[in-house]
C-alpha cells in the first residue's frame, strides 16, 4: 500500500528509489520467512510455560540473524551502495536505511506471531494486528505522503510495525500467563 500511495502522490523518480529500497528490504525479509518455517514446528508442540519459554528464547536467538542483517544494512556506508547502484540512486541508500530500522521490529515480532498462531492457536490476534498494521500504513501514508513526501512511508511503516507488534506481544503475554507451569 505504501508503494501504491507513493506512486499516486509523487513523481516516478522518487517512487523508483523507494521501490528499489523496498526490494533490498524484501530480500532480507526472506530470511525471516525461512527462519519462521524452521521454528514453527517447535511452537506447535508447546504444552506449558517452560516449553513456550524454551521456544521463545530459541526463536529470539535465530531472529538475531535477520535483525543483524537489518542493522548491517543501516550501517552500510553509502560508497557500498554506490558500487551497486551508482551515485545516481543515492536516495535508495537513504530510504533502505530508513526502512531497515523498523524491520528489526518485524523480525523480533515474528516470535509472538508464531506463539499465538501455533502454540495457543488463536489466529484472530494475528488477523487483528495485521489489520491494524494495514490501516496505519494506508491511512498514514494517504495523509502524510502529500505533506512529507517519500519519507512518510518509512515513518508510517515504523509506526505500524511498532504498534501492531506491541499489541500482538501483549496478546501473547496474556496467553502465556494462561499456560500451566
Amino acid at each position: 500500500m505504501d508503494l501504491f500511495l507513493l506512486s499516486h502522490f509523487l513523481i516516478k523518480q522518487e517512487v523508483g528509489y523507494y521501490g528499489l529500497a523496498q526490494k533490498i528490504i524484501l530480500t532480507i525479509i526472506t530470511t525471516v520467512a525461512s527462519i519462521t518455517k524452521v521454528l514453527s514446528p517447535g511452537f506447535s508442540h508447546v504444552k506449558n510455560k517452560s516449553d513456550a519459554a524454551k521456544n521463545i528464547k530459541h526463536g529470539l536467538l535465530y531472529m538475531l540473524i535477520p535483525s543483524g542483517l537489518f542493522v548491517l544494512l543501516f550501517l552500510t556506508p553509502n560508497f557500498i551502495f554506490d558500487l551497486f547502484f551508482t551515485t545516481k540512486f543515492i536516495k535508495t541508500a537513504y530510504l533502505a536505511k530508513l526502512l531497515a530500522l523498523p524491520f528489526i521490529v518485524y523480525s523480533i515480532g515474528s516470535i509472538p506471531h508464531l506463539f499465538v498462531l501455533y502454540s495457543v492457536k488463536k489466529p484472530i490476534y494475528n488477523l487483528f494486528t495485521n489489520l491494524l498494521f494495514f490501516l496505519v500504513v494506508t491511512f498514514g501514508c494517504y495523509y502524510f505522503i502529500p505533506i512529507y513526501g517519500v519519507i512518510a512511508a518509512p515513518i508510517m511503516i515504523a509506526t505500524a510495525l511498532i504498534t501492531s507488534t506491541l499489541l500482538l506481544t501483549t496478546f501473547a503475554y496474556i496467553e502465556y500467563q494462561k499456560l500451566t507451569q
